[in-house]
């Protein structure tokens, strides 16, 4: 099994009176790709900032390559870090700008100037920018130079705070393609801090949720979106349908596919779901992507509702649902060309699979 590259152990950091990060502990394996998500203020970036060292715990320990690494300055530590408003001096040319943390490095390597064109091609940029300024380059060009500079002194651990969120949504995605491209070619290890959500499913091997400082659950990006723990974490995880359920008495015999019946409340509906957890309450979560639409009635697991509005999103469809004499309402995402397609004000019938749902604690 391979070591972990970097171990947060026990991190706590007060302002004040509250807690920013409030005694968390996590590790980054060597070559991984780990995000951290959550809400404004959740402590992500604090937790960041530690881990960089412009910030000293209140409590805990930092360490990299099994060194404590805990009160040790920025510059002295085997990590770098990519800013959101990316940092590039102005006043130098980028063949400047990559030259500087070299200068200030005794363990530069002897051959600087192939060392920066190295990294250029690295991350996809063309030589014939050595002597621009930063004022002379595209967002996406700024942003793969502060990529290069951030990695052409060989760090071990690469900290990234947002550093795609200041850019427009089409070079977004196109940078966000490089950053995995380099993250596969260079082998490097990353941490990453990101509010998107479409960026942390994309990128990582890993996802981190943190809220009010703690961490909520950790998993692959599928088990944080498809098994969520918590109420929380599957709404901040995208598209939810969430309803209260509590599970029927079955006389304490289980059926055969470990299906269990629960009864909806609000829905005034039995559903059956196969992901429980064995719990005897709490809330249903059922994707968007799991709802179907159809104008025939299925046996399990569906109600009938009124097409309130569609979203057309290029390749697929999202349907705003609501039950007639209710407020309750559902969300449906639907591939073109797989399935009917329906219009305002139609009735039909809203169906999930058994196997979709999950139940969590309350």
């Amino acid at each position: 099994m391979t070591a972990a590259l970097m171990q947060a152990t026990g991190l706590t950091h007060s302002y004040g009176n509250g807690k920013a990060v409030d005694d968390i502990s996590f590790d980054v394996t060597e070559g991984q790709f780990v995000t951290l998500v959550g809400p404004s203020g959740c402590g992500k970036t604090t937790t960041l900032k530690i881990v960089a060292g412009l910030l000293t715990p209140t409590e805990g320990a930092i360490h990299i390559n099994g060194r404590d690494v805990t009160r040790q300055p920025a510059k002295k530590r085997p990590s770098s870090l990519v800013f959101q408003s990316l940092a590039l001096f102005p006043h130098m040319t980028v063949e400047q700008n990559l030259r500087y943390p070299l200068d200030n490095r005794r363990d530069a390597p002897d051959d600087k100037a192939e060392s920066i064109r190295g990294m250029l091609s690295l991350v996809g940029l063309d030589h014939s920018l050595l002597h621009r300024h930063p004022s002379q380059l595209s967002g996406g060009q700024k942003q793969r130079v502060a990529l290069a500079r951030s990695l052409i002194y060989d760090p071990k651990l690469l900290l990234l705070d947002e550093p795609l969120s200041a850019i427009d949504f089409q070079l977004r995605r196109q940078l966000r393609k490089t950053l995995s491209d380099l993250h596969r070619k260079s082998g490097k290890t990353f941490l990453y801090v990101t509010h998107s959500l479409e960026e942390a499913l994309s990128l990582s091997d890993e996802i981190i949720v943190m809220n009010a400082g703690k961490i909520l659950q950790r998993g692959s990006p599928d088990e944080i979106f498809s098994s969520p723990v918590s109420r929380f974490v599957a709404e901040f995880m995208g598209d939810a349908n969430v309803f209260s359920v509590a599970r029927r008495d079955e006389g304490g015999e289980a059926r055969s596919d470990a299906t269990r019946r629960f009864w909806a409340e609000e829905l005034d509906m039995e559903v059956d779901v196969r992901r429980h957890g064995d719990l005897r309450d709490g809330y249903l979560i059922v994707r968007a992507h799991e709802v179907q639409v159809g104008r025939d009635r299925p046996r399990r697991n569906a109600m009938e509702v009124e097409i309130f509005n569609r979203y057309d999103l290029g390749g697929s469809i999202e349907y705003s649902l609501v039950r007639p004499g209710s407020d309750i309402r559902l969300s449906c995402v639907m591939e073109k060309g797989q399935a009917e397609e329906f219009s305002p004000g139609e009735r039909v019938y809203a169906q999930w699979p058994e196997h979709a749902g999950t139940v969590v604690p309350e």
